[in-house]
């Protein structure tokens, strides 16, 4: 179950759902079971204002991930993956590695045009830029459960 957090973990750090945290869950669960739901404040740097764009880093830069900061604002799993020794976040990150590189842009051609055709661009070419960072974000992480 831990692996399974943290693979969770792992993609709303990358979409930057700084929304799930502690105080506001947003998880479905039923027995060992979850579902996480409430994705509405994700992908800041791909569709946020430029205010917000400015204030917000990336989660494979320097700093770029705060959810894991003790306090309101941490991801509602962080407790429990910060101590375990049953969590291996480059097997979650292989999967993001593993998808083909046209995996996002297909995504985005194939969503409602109510989405918002540049919407659905901004954050396929986001994603790609995550996938192909996402060494970074695991070494932040592993650095921030070693502190």
């Amino acid at each position: 179950m831990h692996q399974l957090h943290g693979s969770a973990y792992l993609f709303d750090t990358i979409i930057q759902n700084w929304d799930r945290r502690i105080a506001n869950p947003n998880i479905l669960k039923m027995g060992d079971n979850f579902t996480l739901i409430d994705h509405e404040e994700a992908f800041v740097s791909a569709t946020g204002t430029e205010v917000d764009r400015s204030a917000v880093r990336l989660p494979w830069e320097v700093f770029g991930i705060t959810n894991f900061i003790s306090g309101d604002m941490q991801h509602p799993f962080w407790r429990v993956l910060k101590r375990s020794n049953h969590v291996d976040f480059s097997r979650a990150a292989a999967s993001w590695k593993g998808l083909p590189d046209d995996t996002f842009s297909l995504y985005a051609a194939d969503a409602p045009d109510a989405w918002g055709r540049a919407t659905c661009d901004s954050i396929a070419g986001y994603l790609s830029d995550a996938r192909s960072n996402i060494d970074a974000v695991v070494d932040t992480i592993e650095r921030a459960r070693e502190q």
